[in-house]
């Protein structure tokens, strides 16, 4: 058994053989992110930190976006640079850690909460009241040499939900 080393999801390939697509979009004045943090639009139009447990299907659990570089520094109202981030495909499959316990094989195929916690995203097993993950397989399953269905913090293959990827903008 092992603790992983906790880090913001990774886009590990697209199921349909989607390549992988960059958009530039205006940030809210106050986000900061990290890269490859899931990021959301709201119905202005700005790009938004995910958060952790909206309501299932509108703004907060909506996903559209995935940082490809840090934004450390917050400005006063709407920022006016573009930002470019990776847009998410619905075949899309992200590596990310467990937040806090291990990915039993009894996961695949159910859907679970995300964590935010200090600009990192995680996939929650404990919860499934804002599911917005799906889980296709623990990584010790796929590489056993590296991973163990003991570590905490574990590492799982996932989609995201097509009513996050497509949720309602608030």
């Amino acid at each position: 058994m092992a603790v992983q080393n906790p880090r913001n999801p990774s886009r590990v390939y697209n199921t349909a053989g989607v390549i992988v697509q960059n958009t530039g979009v205006l940030s809210d004045g106050d986000a900061t992110w990290k890269a490859s943090q899931f990021l959301r639009s709201g119905a202005d139009g700005l790009l938004y930190e995910t958060s952790t447990g909206g309501a299932s299907g509108v703004g907060a659990d909506a996903i559209n976006y995935y940082a490809l570089t840090d934004l450390d520094t917050a400005t006063t109202g709407v920022d006016t640079n573009v930002r470019t981030v990776g847009i998410i495909q619905d075949d899309d499959v992200f590596e990310i850690n467990e937040n806090n316990t291990t990915v039993p094989r009894t996961t695949i195929g159910n859907w679970y909460d995300m964590v935010v916690s200090a600009n990192l995203c995680s996939l929650n097993v404990d919860s499934t009241s804002h599911a917005v993950f799906e889980v296709m397989q623990p990584k010790w399953a796929r590489e056993a040499f590296q991973n163990d269905s003991a570590d905490t913090l574990a590492l799982a293959f996932v989609k995201i939900l097509g009513r996050s990827l497509h949720a309602s903008k608030v």
